[in-house]
């Protein structure tokens, strides 16, 4: 499909980039945040390189300076099997 990207800003200042190939089913906060902490959500945004808010613009490529390394992306749900239950 396609793909898509959000930044979370949290309560204390600090922002969060976020991508998705729209195959996720699970996501993870950064350690020691809750979902409570979410301020704000920037939609079709990502953190630069250099650590600035940037918006993703409709229908173009992902620029130069797209900060994929410092991204968290999206976790495949999975299934367990125990014996005995």
């Amino acid at each position: 499909m396609g793909w898509t990207g959000w930044v979370f800003e949290m309560k204390d200042g600090k922002l969060f980039s976020y991508g998705s190939g729209f195959g996720m089913e699970f996501l993870n906060l950064p350690e020691g945040y809750e979902f409570d902490d979410v301020l704000k959500v920037h939609n079709h945004s990502f953190i630069s390189n250099e650590g600035r808010l940037s918006s993703l613009e409709r229908g173009s490529r992902l620029p130069a300076d797209f900060g994929q390394s410092n991204m968290f992306r999206e976790r495949v749900f999975f299934e367990v099997y125990i014996d005995g239950i």
